[in-house]
């Protein structure tokens, strides 16, 4: 189970986060999601490498995003105050720079991403104590 599925069950229950898993990855759902809703936390988790996170397509192909295919197609002022990249790579600079880094020079607050290659195990590990800590905090 990933720890996103497993984040209500991380926290007492009155600090308990209202969690919305979308069915497919896409670039469009995960920006649509925004479009109605004050979302405080952007977590996504996929494969990633310098520069690019691989999203998919609404028929499950791979679709390689940049920052910029995010930026350009996230509502405006609908950033959220964290976003979590866990997906490898995501903070190493890439021919365009680092994700991570693009997102922050484009209105998002604070980016959490990978320098290196991750695991499942050690993606899941990470983010669970990230919001741990985050519940307690």
């Amino acid at each position: 189970m990933d720890i996103v599925e497993r984040l209500p069950d991380l926290t007492e229950p009155e600090r308990r986060p209202i969690v919305h898993i979308l069915d497919q990855g896409t670039l469009a759902g995960i920006c649509d999601a925004f479009v109605n809703n004050r979302y405080h936390v952007l977590h996504i988790s996929c494969h990633g490498e310098p520069g690019a996170l691989h999203l998919e397509t609404e028929d499950g192909t791979v679709d390689k995003i940049t920052a910029a295919d995010l930026v350009s197609r996230f509502p405006a002022g609908k950033q959220p105050v964290l976003t979590v990249l866990s997906a490898c790579h995501t903070g190493a600079a890439g021919e365009l720079g680092s994700f991570a880094r693009q997102l922050v020079q484009n209105g998002f607050t604070c980016v959490v991403a990978m320098q290196e290659a991750v695991s499942d195990a050690y993606a899941t590990a990470f983010t669970e104590a990230l919001y741990r800590y985050l519940a307690y905090a």
